[in-house]
């Protein structure tokens, strides 16, 4: 049976109609998951939570991929030369002063709120798989503070060669794709994605998950398995911020109605950054940011050759902050102090979607 706070959701949904083309959101599938081959990634302000949860919830993940993001818990973090403000949003001492970021005080947190059991024992970092991307001229984020962030996955893992770092490619703060978007190191329409010649998505997956089969050059998102699904009932009893919508890609091989489904499939998450989710207008005139990411990331072409099913969780335009506006995720400490902690609103919302997912 549902728990009570996802019954209560589903009550508001259908009081205040919230569907899609006319239709309610169906319930995201359970699929057949090998917990042993989950693993998440996001740009930007997604990569932030993304780093936020991959901490919190280690112990669900075999790798990561930060397409530009801050360490553990720095935004909200004082550190001795902080010359600025107490203001985290004002300035972001993490992407625009990372010589002010002191790793050891980001550690030594992680361990104190793991010991209190607040998240999961960073011993499960130990093997994984973490991919970091910076374009040499996103000036969004500096790059010391990606570099800050390789160094904080540093104290956990074993060696140095689970962590890959690009940072060699001329793109602004994007998430970079073979032939698709703006042209690399060029603003304009669409927002945060530019063709670079280089996949990060794909580079990503093959780190994490080691040899890959590359789908044909003329790939494209197979639009029959991409679902459009319900999460309102996994909100929090404050609201999270999350659309009513998320997508999720299932490869052919992995749905429940395929006659030689016999085997678990891998699972990725993949989190936007602000101004990229579904409903986001981050350029006057161009409308809805739509399907930009989830069709043409690059992630679904390789998860339909590989098994690997893409989850594309949703923020939305909420609140009263520019982020929540930007339908950022919260790396603020906007949503509560225990913003990057099990506990928090985004982070349990989140989880309780992918372990539904995966309980097929």
């Amino acid at each position: 049976s549902l728990p009570k706070t996802m019954l209560f959701w589903l009550l508001v949904a259908a009081i205040s109609g919230q569907c899609y083309g006319g239709t309610s959101l169906p319930l995201p599938p359970k699929l057949r998951i090998n917990p042993n081959g989950v693993s998440i990634s996001g740009i930007s302000s997604g990569a932030d939570f993304t780093v936020q949860f991959h901490v919190a919830h280690s112990s669900m993940f075999m790798g990561v991929g930060v397409f530009a993001g801050e360490p553990y818990h720095c935004a909200v973090t004082r550190f001795p030369n902080d010359t600025k403000p107490p203001n985290p949003i004002l300035y972001d001492h993490c992407k625009n002063h990372p010589q002010w970021v002191v790793l050891q005080t980001l550690v030594d947190y992680t361990y104190d709120v793991a010991h209190k059991k607040l998240i999961d024992d960073p011993v499960h970092l130990k093997k994984q798989k973490v991919y970091l991307y910076h374009g040499l001229q996103d000036h969004c984020y500096l790059n010391g503070s990606i570099k800050k962030t390789r160094d904080y996955y540093r104290h956990f893992v074993d060696s140095d060669s689970q962590i890959l770092f690009s940072d060699s490619i001329p793109s602004l703060h994007c998430m970079p794709t073979t032939n698709y978007g703006t042209k690399c190191g060029v603003r304009g329409w669409p927002h945060g994605i530019e063709q670079c010649g280089y996949e990060g998505s794909s580079t990503a997956l093959r780190h994490i998950y080691g040899d890959l089969v590359a789908p044909s050059t003329n790939a494209t998102t197979n639009m029959s398995n991409l679902f459009a699904f319900n999460q309102v009932p996994f909100y929090t009893k404050q609201y999270p911020g999350l659309d009513e919508r998320g997508w999720i890609y299932v490869p052919t091989k992995c749905n429940p109605n395929y006659a030689h489904n016999h085997h678990k499939c891998r699972m990725h998450v993949f989190l936007h950054g602000c101004g990229m989710c579904y409903k986001a207008r981050p350029t006057p005139g161009h409308g809805e940011f739509g399907l930009t990411y989830v069709q043409h990331a690059g992630f679904n072409e390789w998860a339909e050759k590989n098994d690997i099913v893409i989850v594309y969780p949703q923020m939305q335009p909420w609140g009263t902050t520019a982020q929540e506006k930007g339908c950022c995720w919260d790396s603020y400490g906007q949503t509560g102090a225990d913003y990057c902690l099990k506990s928090a609103r985004q982070v349990t919302t989140l989880h309780n979607i992918l372990m539904h997912i995966m309980s097929g």
